[in-house]
């Protein structure tokens, strides 16, 4: 069975990051819309963006910061996929893809990337079925075929493509259930974190603008997990009010 996280991840706790920006998350804000992680600018960060989602398969959306377009797009390695948005001659060699037009027009800047979920031990089909999910509720402006796997059409023949969309209606039920209930009960799990833990913010330290907030978590324990440290480290810190490793500050608000 092929299992998707979109806020735990076995021992790891993912969980909504809120980050400086100017963006309207007009598209983030639906209730039943959960997200792994932020990127403001990931172009910038590339190198912590490649590392944190080498070898990792999932869903991710790119969102247009001045008009708030967005594309939803799958892959098996969203390192390897970014590495081709992030180099200009192979988007300038493509660009009849409105994403890639796009990216071209308005620079890179002016782009977020959003980790909308992970997948794990996930085959093509199911991949798809949870890209479909996404295309469906957020109606992205950049996609322009609206059917998942679509684009495969410049790849493949006809008869495979034809045979991997057959494949998004096979996708066994029970699984597909399954899986959404284990996300569901995800879910509750950090609703009730939520209401019983102390909100923590970490901002790290950027040499131009001194502190910047990086991202909000419903507990020092969460916090920790997402620096690697313990909670109890995290609560000395932010009571202290010393810069961990001259790097990271925490506070409360």
């Amino acid at each position: 069975m092929c299992l998707f996280k979109s806020v735990l991840r076995i021992n790891k706790v993912f969980i909504p990051v809120r980050t400086y920006t100017t963006l309207s998350r007009n598209n983030l804000t639906n209730d039943e819309i959960n997200y792994i992680k932020v990127y403001e600018n990931a172009y910038d960060m590339k190198k912590d963006f490649f590392n944190e989602n080498k070898g990792k398969s999932g869903i991710y959306m790119i969102t247009n910061k001045l008009t708030n377009d967005i594309y939803i797009g799958q892959s098996s390695d969203i390192s390897k996929r970014f590495k081709n948005y992030f180099n200009l001659n192979y988007i300038k060699s493509k660009d009849s893809i409105k994403i890639h037009k796009a990216l071209i027009e308005y620079g890179y800047s002016n782009f977020s990337v959003t980790i909308l979920e992970y997948c794990y031990n996930c085959d093509k089909s199911y991949l798809l079925v949870r890209e479909q999910y996404y295309l469906d509720k957020l109606n992205p402006q950049y996609n322009i075929l609206k059917i998942a796997g679509s684009s495969l059409n410049s790849k493949y023949k006809e008869k495979t493509k034809t045979k991997i969309i057959q494949s998004l209606k096979e996708v066994n039920e029970k699984s597909v259930q399954k899986a959404l209930s284990r996300k569901y009960s995800d879910d509750t799990k950090l609703k009730k974190s939520a209401v019983s833990g102390k909100p923590v913010y970490i901002y790290e330290k950027f040499s131009s603008s001194g502190f910047n907030l990086i991202g909000s978590f419903v507990s020092a324990r969460r916090a920790g997990i997402f620096l690697d440290i313990s909670g109890n480290t995290v609560i000395k810190y932010m009571n202290s009010g010393e810069i961990f490793k001259d790097r990271y500050k925490f506070s409360s608000k």
